[in-house]
């Protein structure tokens, strides 16, 4: 079967630990949404900066994937099959380009350039019926800020692709998941772009970045003639615990607490 061993992906598999902090935020990160939006208190967070010299490797708390996807050769169109290899993501120093590389191998082994045919995702998986995503689609002419190259979805069936306005491989913008009880809302730059009460999930899952491609004309495109590479800075979670024990301590910690910064404001 033909395969393209090619794919990168790292994942959080729960959310169900505490991050060790400094003495502030106690009480929690209270996160805006926006000059309209409620904001809203979150327990917990995780803050990964790939960028930071100190930050080994993929930090504590993302993990690399290693799976295979099979193929479908006589469906129409077909798909390729996709190999997850953990080479495949690294910490990268490029000129002034530091961060975290998740990359597509071409066939032809050429360098680490961008190219077009993959697609390109930050998302919450449980199942196809749990799952929010943010994806872009890098074949022309998506590449270039086109009709259909930023997708937001509630799996399995509630898609919006709005114009990006913008080429999302020219720089490093801000991509965001708000998913609150009922709700799930796609944010980019700080700006509200897709707002879903329909599928939103109901239970716990992972949280994926990937960059893959599966040669469908329909949706990846590709495979690409190049390798691809997805580039990330910095991550940042806030969420909370549905563990008693665990937001008992909060409560607790909270109580004690008296600076001006036990509440940490996000923006």
């Amino acid at each position: 079967m033909p395969s393209l061993a090619l794919m990168a992906s790292i994942f959080l598999a729960n959310l169900a630990w505490t991050q060790p902090t400094a003495a502030s935020c106690e009480c929690g990160y209270l996160v805006s949404r926006g000059s309209t939006l409620t904001p809203q208190l979150f327990t917990n967070s995780i803050v990964t900066n790939f960028a930071d010299g100190r930050t080994v490797d993929i930090g504590p708390d993302w993990q690399r994937s290693n799976y295979g996807i099979d193929g479908h050769p006589n469906i129409n169109p077909p798909q390729l099959a996709q190999w997850y290899y953990p080479e495949n993501v690294y910490k990268t120093s490029e000129g002034l380009v530091d961060g975290l590389a998740i990359r597509v191998k071409a066939y032809g082994g050429t360098g680490p350039v961008s190219g077009g045919g993959v697609a390109q995702g930050f998302f919450f998986y449980r199942d196809n019926n749990n799952e929010i995503d943010i994806e872009i689609l890098s074949g022309d002419p998506n590449a270039i800020g086109g009709p259909d190259n930023l997708h937001f979805t509630n799996k399995p069936g509630i898609t919006a692709a709005p114009a990006a306005g913008f080429d999302p491989a020219a720089d490093f913008h801000d991509y965001r998941i708000d998913w609150i009880p009922g709700k799930s809302e796609m944010w980019v730059d700080s700006t509200l772009r897709s707002s879903h009460t329909t599928g939103v999930p109901t239970i716990a899952g992972e949280i994926v970045i990937n960059c893959w491609s599966n040669g469908d004309p329909t949706w990846s495109q590709g495979p690409p003639t190049r390798d691809a590479l997805l580039r990330v800075r910095k991550t940042a979670l806030y969420f909370n615990h549905t563990n008693a024990a665990e937001n008992a301590a909060f409560v607790s910690k909270c109580a004690k607490a008296t600076g001006a910064d036990r509440v940490c404001n996000i923006i």
